[in-house]
């Protein structure tokens, strides 16, 4: 059950970080709380969130990655602006890493929070 929840929150989130970029910030946490609210444990909640927020956020950054090293294009519509982070004038890929990290401890606490919330209403 843990599985599901992990490829559906991995698909929201590359859903999110390529068509919705600037609201990527309030989707991963709505999509952490959603996670949470279908689990029925905490840790299992953040859990979940955590790792579907890793894996989508690490495919994310890679496509990210390969677009730029490769095509040497930003594709505006579609996957312009991750986490407001632009390669230009950029040698390193630092901050992709540590986007990578904040967003996933952040959505595992979202989920976490979904999970209390479940618990508590019911």
């Amino acid at each position: 059950m843990v599985k599901s929840r992990i490829y559906l929150g991995t698909f929201l989130i590359i859903v999110i970080e390529l068509f919705l970029a600037k609201y990527s910030s309030i989707g991963l946490l709505l999509i952490g709380l959603i996670i949470g609210l279908s689990s029925e444990k905490v840790l299992e909640g953040a859990y979940a969130a955590g790792a579907s927020g890793f894996w989508g956020i690490l495919i994310c950054d890679i496509l990210f990655i390969i677009n730029i090293k490769f095509l040497g294009l930003s594709l505006q519509p579609i996957l312009g602006g991750f986490n407001g982070f632009t390669v230009s004038g950029n040698k390193s890929y630092l901050p992709i890493f540590y986007a990578l990290l904040s967003e996933t401890i952040s959505i595992a606490i979202a989920g976490a929070i979904g999970a209390i919330i479940r618990k508590v209403i019911g």
